[in-house]
């Protein structure tokens, strides 16, 4: 989600249309990343990820076993008051399993990759195939789940954890593009347990709803940012700092963006003030400040799309970034977003001061080349 094209060179510029950010696809140039090189490792890599395939072979045996149980202690015990909370540690064993055939879709990925790097088109159709059977597995232990969740909700109404339950019953129906029914339940989870701790989970699941599909519709963009709001108002919770993010890109598709700087900003420093923990639980986090991170160049999107001139951002930015690489790093992409949209005068400036700062870096020429392409094209 928080993934951006890299800068390739000179590109026209571009229509100013705003939506949701783009994920990345497949890169071949990404193999390296994942092929072990024997010379490397001796070994000791592939002795670790057969130690590794075992103990999650254990832990689905055990799980498998755990289900046969629970189905026969169901069957055996009737309708008692036990069996809502049987089906429930039922469900939870067939979301288990949905999770552990979804990540090991995700594992073929490396195998299409090392196909597209090799063009080896066998292993790309074998990757692809094994994939889809395994996506299949993970859908069909999903529906499982829902099921278990279903009973509880309709039959057990009464039951203590039912705010739980209507949560996980979303979040697999979610997971079955069934996005509809599962509004219906988050809905009903803020209804009728308005103090759950779920409650700003369903709130910031309206949000991604509405944000997702808005397709630069205004309405559906106010209703996300109103949703994202309401997830706002609870602080303590894990996603308050993903929350204040996205009512950024609210603002931002709604050009408001000097709206947007602020809550890009104000993510920032939620971030450094609390710790990147709380962040990365929400967002697609891959690694410690990434939000953090992506909250200070989406700041610095908003300050270009704002048409704010270059002479202010190196005092602007130092209210986003204490730190002067992090600070520099802004300056360095607002330089090319100037470039990238055409903005001749204002990209050769920017780019000017990074040289100015920092003239000795292996950069400096390249720079130096957008300098004399921008002169040469507002000359023309």
């Amino acid at each position: 989600m928080f993934a951006h094209a890299a800068d390739t060179g000179r590109s026209p510029p571009k229509e100013q249309t705003l939506g949701k950010k783009q994920e990345t696809t497949l890169d071949t140039s990404l193999a390296g990343d994942i092929t072990r090189k024997k010379e490397d490792t001796g070994g000791a890599a592939l002795e670790y990820d057969q130690f590794q395939l075992g103990v999650e072979r254990q832990i689905n045996d055990k799980r498998h076993a755990q289900i046969d149980s629970l189905q026969r202690i169901i069957e055996l015990s009737g309708d008692s008051k036990e069996t809502p909370d049987l089906l429930f540690r039922l469900g939870e064993l067939y979301f288990e399993e949905s999770r552990d055939y979804f990540f090991q879709a995700n594992r073929k990925d490396d195998d299409l990759i090392r196909g597209l790097a090799t063009k080896d088109v066998a292993l790309q159709q074998k990757a692809k195939k094994e994939k889809d059977a395994l996506m299949v597995q993970r859908d069909a232990n999903a529906k499982l789940a829902v099921n278990q969740y279903t009973q509880i909700v309709q039959k057990y109404r009464d039951y203590p954890r039912t705010d739980e339950v209507l949560f996980f019953l979303a979040h697999n129906l979610m997971d079955l593009n069934e996005e509809k029914k599962a509004l219906i339940a988050y809905g009903k989870l803020v209804k009728d347990y308005p103090k759950s701790r779920f409650v700003p989970d369903a709130y910031l699941a309206f949000g991604e709803y509405y944000f997702n599909n808005s397709k630069g519709r205004r309405d559906w963009l106010l209703k996300a940012l109103e949703a994202y709001k309401s997830a706002a108002n609870y602080p303590e919770s894990s996603i308050y700092g993903f929350a204040l993010y996205k009512q950024g890109w609210c603002h931002f598709n709604l050009t408001d963006y000097a709206r947007a700087m602020d809550l890009f900003k104000a993510t920032v420093l939620y971030g450094e003030f609390t710790g990147a923990s709380a962040l990365e639980k929400q967002g697609g986090a891959k690694g410690k400040n990434t939000l953090i991170r992506e909250a200070r160049n989406d700041y610095v999107r908003a300050y270009e799309r704002a048409g704010l001139q270059p002479q202010g951002a190196k005092e602007n930015f130092s209210t986003v970034a204490s730190n002067p690489d992090d600070r520099f790093g802004m300056l360095e992409l607002l330089a090319s977003l100037y470039y990238d949209a055409g903005k001749d005068r204002e990209a050769a400036l920017a780019y000017s001061f990074l040289i100015k700062e920092k003239p000795l870096i292996a950069k400096t020429p390249d720079w130096q080349s957008r300098i004399v392409d921008c002169v040469f094209s507002a000359l023309h």
